[in-house]
């Protein structure tokens, strides 16, 4: 992906610590994405309607006061098919979270992860689905 490409991407990373969200956010801001950021699900909820034609993919941490993620992956699987998650944790996730998210094309990073393998895991997620897209275009 080129940086061209990385910079009219737009990102939403939701997470409840402050360091780590800042972290996330300046290393793919680093990365030359475009990232808007939430410190928890309500948060995220008013981003992903202010912003739904423009976010591309989600880094999302699995315990997010005040709801959870439940109500977060159900707009996300509803309003923004297509749009893959990374599901972050430190802890180990319920199976059937996981399935759901993988079925989209998601993926599980176990915290603590380098900045390098964010920053690599949401490169190869936005390339597999361009190439998805390219695919259908071609085959249309």
């Amino acid at each position: 992906m080129s940086s061209e490409e990385s910079a009219s991407t737009t990102l939403l990373v939701v997470d409840d610590e402050p360091q780590l969200l800042r972290l996330m956010t300046r290393v793919l801001e680093r990365g030359s994405f475009r990232v808007l950021s939430a410190a928890d699900a309500n948060e995220a909820m008013a981003i992903l309607e202010a912003h739904h034609d423009e976010i591309r993919l989600v880094v999302l941490d699995v315990i997010l006061p005040p709801r959870g993620i439940d109500e977060l992956l159900d707009r996300l699987v509803t309003r923004h098919d297509g749009v893959p998650v990374v599901l972050t944790s430190g802890d180990t996730i319920d199976d059937a979270i996981r399935t759901q998210v993988e079925a989209r094309g998601g993926v599980f990073l176990r915290k603590p992860f380098s900045p390098k393998l964010l920053l690599k895991i949401v490169q190869d997620l936005l390339a597999a689905v361009r190439g998805a897209a390219s695919g259908v275009a071609e085959g249309a």
